[in-house]
């Protein structure tokens, strides 16, 4: 018998600050991670993402709403963005 693999995750980056509306019944929205750092920081962001994702409490994340930043990580479970 294999371990069960993880499911593949999908990542999208932007650098802009437009999110397309997300709703929860959408089985494909693995969840939203907002990053905010400084500008002086944002070379590492490569770096705070391994960071992040090595939390052993990042596998709770799925279909919930992470705002990261250089101090803390804030999870909104739940969350849907509608217009």
């Amino acid at each position: 018998m294999t371990p069960q693999q993880p499911p593949p995750v999908r990542v999208e980056l932007r650098s802009d600050r437009k999110i397309p509306p997300l709703r929860q019944e959408d089985p494909k929205h693995a969840g939203v991670l907002i990053v905010r750092l400084p500008d002086s920081e944002q070379w590492r962001v490569g770096d705070q993402l391994v960071a992040w994702f090595s939390d052993p409490e990042a596998r709770s994340w799925e279909r919930c709403m992470v705002v990261a930043t250089l101090r803390k990580v804030r999870v909104v479970r739940g969350a849907t963005a509608t217009r």
